[in-house]
C-alpha cells in the first residue's frame, strides 16, 4: 500500500504543479481582461457623451431645417426672377443662394467667382 500512496503523492504534486502555473497564467489574464474592461468603460463613458451632445445638436437644428423647409415651399418662380435681376445682393441674399445651391446639389462655377459683390465663392451668378 505504501508504493500506491507514493505515487498517489507524486500524480497530486505534479497535477499541483499544472493547477498552480494555469493558475497564475489565468490571474494574469484576469489582470488584463480587467484593464481591458475598464479601458472600455471609459470609452463607453465618452461615446456616450458625444451621442447625448450630438443628440442635442441635432435637437436644435431639426426645428431650423423644419422652417426651412416651409419657406422652400412656399417660394415662387417669380421669386426666383427676381433674386436674378439683383445686381449688389446682401451677405444674406449670397448666403442663401449658397445654401440652396448645397441643397439642390450645384456647384459655383469658377468663371463666376469675383463676378458679384459680396459673393466670393462665385453662388450668386450661376447662370
Amino acid at each position: 500500500m505504501t508504493p500506491d500512496l507514493i505515487r498517489t503523492q507524486k500524480t497530486i504534486a505534479e497535477v499541483l504543479v499544472v493547477v498552480n502555473t494555469k493558475k497564475a497564467a489565468a490571474d494574469i489574464e484576469r489582470d488584463v481582461v480587467s484593464k481591458e474592461a475598464a479601458a472600455a468603460g471609459i470609452q463607453e463613458a465618452e461615446a456616450e457623451e458625444l451621442r447625448q451632445e450630438a443628440q442635442a445638436q441635432l435637437d436644435e437644428a431639426a426645428p431650423m431645417l423644419d422652417e426651412a423647409a416651409k419657406v422652400v415651399k412656399t417660394l415662387d418662380k417669380g421669386e426666383l426672377y427676381t433674386l436674378k435681376s439683383i445686381n449688389r445682393p446682401t451677405n444674406t441674399v449670397v448666403k442663401m443662394m449658397e445654401l440652396s445651391c448645397h441643397m439642390f446639389g450645384y456647384k459655383a462655377k469658377k468663371a463666376n467667382i469675383g463676378k458679384v459683390q459680396n459673393d466670393p465663392q462665385g453662388y450668386f451668378n450661376l447662370a
